[in-house]
């Protein structure tokens, strides 16, 4: 084997050995990028939703607040919701939330609408017999009666 042959070999053999890594580190290098990019969004996107409170059993002017609260946007169901529960005393205490349109501890986006549908109580009235009327209407006020 004369010299010029060794040195066309041996100049043969350094361009395949070592092998070349720049092509698998770029793209490795890249495939970092784009999982932490991903990663990074999902995240962000995680930390803009809120949870949904549990409102069934609640009163109306509580579950409101608690709407509001999150964050959401609070829609009412039906006539019931507006005409006769309404946010201030003496009637929100006698409106409940008994069911709304999103699971309890899910996690929406802020701004996201929560419809409650509402109901009143069932109120047990005091025995006014024998009561005269000042003390009648004194216990009625008391109970935010009418």
């Amino acid at each position: 084997m004369t010299d010029s042959d060794r040195s066309n070999r041996s100049h043969f053999a350094d361009r395949l050995w070592p092998p070349r890594r720049t092509p698998l580190l770029v793209t490795a290098g890249l495939l970092a990028l784009v999982g932490m990019a991903v990663a990074a969004v999902i995240l962000i996107d995680q930390l803009s939703r809120t949870a949904v409170p549990d409102l069934v059993g609640v009163a109306r002017a509580e579950a409101v607040s608690a709407v509001k609260d999150a964050e959401l946007v609070y829609e009412p169901d039906g006539e019931l919701s507006d005409a006769v529960c309404t946010t201030d005393p003496p009637l929100s205490d006698y409106c409940e939330v008994t069911g709304q349109s999103l699971e309890p501890l899910d996690r929406v986006r802020r701004g996201t609408t929560v419809t409650l549908v509402l109901k009143v109580k069932e109120v047990s009235l005091p025995d006014f017999t024998g009561v005269s009327f000042d003390e009648a209407v004194s216990l009625a006020q008391e109970l935010h009666l009418r």
